[in-house]
């Protein structure tokens, strides 16, 4: 059976092996819209910023998920 892929991806790149989370922070679900999570990273092979929007969870712990993260906040 395959691996599912990760939720988020280098999308220079195309790996998730070198990124480091920035910024997560939950959006809750709204009408239809499920619930998301905005996910800031730079990538460390390809030294670039990326910013997302996924609904899969990211792989950070749990408690990050639920309440989101902010470095130095």
């Amino acid at each position: 059976m395959p691996e599912n892929p990760p939720a988020v991806i280098c999308e220079t790149c195309h790996s998730s092996d070198y990124l480091v989370y920035e910024r997560v922070t939950p959006v809750p679900a709204t009408g239809s819209t499920p619930a998301a999570w905005d996910v800031e990273c730079w990538c460390g092979s390809c030294e670039e910023f990326h910013g997302v929007r996924t609904t899969r969870p990211p792989s950070v712990p749990y408690s990050v998920l639920q309440q989101g993260y902010t470095p130095g906040g």
